[in-house]
């Protein structure tokens, strides 16, 4: 219940605002509204990790989903350019061995 699951990860951010644990649940929020194909708000929902904790392991994960998102939503430039920032920001994630097979040229 993908619903469900925001609310609950909504409540958990609301009550405990310094765990270390919020961007797993910032995390699980985009996920959520992606496989309610939400794209614009799964974006949004990534787009907190990676302005608020861009030092966290989901970061790199956050910009994966992103790209993700924005070719759902037919914007392949938008995408790229994502994907490229994954490389470049966190180089040697698993989500950058995932960006560079994803992007061509990159291999």
């Amino acid at each position: 219940d993908f619903r469900a699951s925001i609310g609950s990860f909504q409540q958990f951010i609301a009550r405990y605002p310094a765990s270390a644990y919020v961007p797993v649940a910032q995390y699980f929020i985009g996920s959520a509204l992606f496989a309610l194909k939400d794209y614009k708000g799964s974006i949004a929902a990534h787009q907190v990790i990676v302005d608020r904790y861009k030092d966290s392991p989901r970061a790199a994960e956050a910009l994966l989903s992103i790209a993700d998102s924005q070719l759902q939503m037919a914007d392949k430039k938008s995408a790229n350019r994502t994907l490229t920032r994954v490389i470049k920001e966190y180089p040697d994630s698993e989500a950058a061995v995932l960006a560079r097979e994803r992007l061509p040229g990159t291999r």
